[in-house]
């Protein structure tokens, strides 16, 4: 482990109290709804001057950061830890911590008992210089070695889209199984 992610696993994880995550996340998802990532990035993070909280109630601080950038998360403000159904625990941006944490809990309940989930991560896509949304704390990884990136038409993985594509749509998440030429059905983002 580097000295960088031992600070961040330490020192700079924000961890909001009662609902205020999905308070944020609701205020992302009503601006996605409405239009582009960017906005419901805004929105998350302007999401506290409503009360916050959402239906879950409690508020909570705002996070700190969190949302795209093009410069990332080196330090690792604006993140959440949730805990998967399986037990492990995921680091990912505050703001979207209610779709992800959402996301696992319900293919979880669709009988997806997965084994690994990674989310925040700072490094690039593979074989590019440009950074990952993992960068960010804006993607999840889902049991890599049973999904794993394929380039093509046909991509290995356990999951079915008839089931995966209506949970994804509750929350307003990308897949990287829909993407063309490679495909990567482990992948589980925020949109743009």
């Amino acid at each position: 482990m580097s000295s960088l992610d031992l600070y961040n696993a330490l020192s700079q994880v924000t961890r909001p109290t009662g609902g205020g995550a999905v308070g944020y996340a609701t205020a992302a998802a009503d601006a996605a709804r409405a239009g582009t990532a960017r906005r419901a990035s805004v929105a998350a993070l302007l999401g506290s001057r409503g009360g916050g909280g959402g239906a879950a109630g409690g508020g909570g601080p705002a996070p700190t950061g969190g949302g795209y950038s093009p410069q990332g998360n080196p330090r690792g403000v604006g993140l959440s830890t949730i805990v998967a159904p399986n037990g492990e625990r995921v680091t990912v941006a505050s703001n979207y911590a209610g779709k992800f944490s959402g996301l696992l809990r319900d293919l979880w309940n669709a009988g997806y008992h997965f084994k690994s989930v990674g989310g925040y991560n700072y490094r690039n896509i593979a074989g590019t210089n440009t950074l990952s949304k993992h960068a960010t704390g804006e993607a999840i990884d889902i049991d890599p070695g049973a999904n794993p990136v394929s380039y093509g038409a046909h991509a290995t993985t356990y999951f079915n889209p008839n089931v995966v594509l209506p949970i994804l749509k509750r929350y307003g998440l990308d897949w990287g199984y829909l993407w063309s030429g490679k495909r990567d059905p482990m992948h589980f983002s925020t949109g743009g």
